[in-house]
């Protein structure tokens, strides 16, 4: 017999185990270590009280995972192991989800899904769900830059730059690279500031579990001379390569014109969805 709980009373690491069954066929591998996954709870805010998990007797066979800041959910991961696919579960587990949120005051819930995964795609337009835009991947083998004259790089804490991200970013950063992830994650956090004449005029931040950019920004009077890319090699040799860049707004020529002149490879296409609640 199947039945739904909230997470609060379950570990993390039999969270992290029931991910790892759910997501064995997936089309990306998604199979995180125990620090890789509390590292991803974090980051994305995780609230056990909104999630949903599917149980059969005492098996634990699959989650709806949910994330929360202020007034705002989102789907953090879902899946149902294999053998227990196909009989509406997931429906279920997200209504429940749904619920709980409506229930805390939230009004909307996103999450983003991979292009090529139609069976989710499916599931999320029953439910509701809109796209609201379009975004990239990529994976960048190696990154080196010349120095630039007056400039300097240096490690700073995420306070020192957290005011200027508004003003100087071109495109808000999806959830799992918003201010607040930042914030939340910076033990796991490294973030380079760019300085001319004792004046920061760029930022990048970037995450050392999953050896990836956050956010980069210029500021707009000091862009195309060499800033960006003196911040990306700084964030690559400390976090490592292949460095990746996950969900960069698509429609930014600008963007994919300078992270193709690092030598970025193209590895997946997601879609960000919404729901009003």
């Amino acid at each position: 017999m199947y039945k739904t709980t909230d997470a609060c009373d379950v570990s993390h690491a039999q969270l992290c185990a029931i991910m790892g069954d759910a997501f064995s066929d997936y089309a990306v591998p998604m199979q995180p270590t125990l620090q890789q996954f509390q590292f991803m709870m974090t980051q994305r805010s995780f609230a056990p009280d909104l999630s949903t998990l599917l149980w059969q007797d005492d098996a634990l066979v699959g989650l709806w995972l949910i994330g929360r800041r202020a007034f705002d959910g989102y789907l953090i991961t879902s899946g149902i192991i294999p053998a227990h696919r196909g009989e509406g579960r997931a429906r279920d587990m997200a209504e429940q989800s749904n619920d709980a949120l409506r229930a805390a005051g939230c009004r909307r819930i996103t999450t983003e899904v991979i292009e090529e995964n139609m069976k989710a795609r499916r599931l999320y337009e029953r439910l509701g769900y809109d796209r609201l835009r379009d975004l990239d991947c990529f994976s960048l083998p190696e990154v080196t830059a010349e120095p630039v004259d007056g400039l300097s790089i240096k490690e700073v804490p995420w306070r020192l730059c957290a005011d200027r991200t508004d003003g100087w970013r071109d495109w808000p950063p999806s959830w799992q690279n918003a201010d607040r992830a930042i914030q939340d994650a910076e033990a796991d956090a490294v973030v380079f500031g760019a300085y001319r004449d004792e004046t920061l005029c760029g930022y990048a931040a970037g995450f050392r579990p999953a050896t990836a950019l956050a956010q980069i920004a210029v500021a707009p009077d000091q862009r195309r001379r060499g800033i960006g890319r003196a911040l990306m090699a700084a964030l690559a040799a400390e976090l490592g390569t292949p460095l990746r860049v996950l969900n960069a707004e698509a429609t930014d020529p600008g963007f994919r014109g300078f992270v193709f002149d690092l030598g970025a490879e193209p590895t997946i296409g997601q879609f960000e969805l919404g729901l009003t609640l």
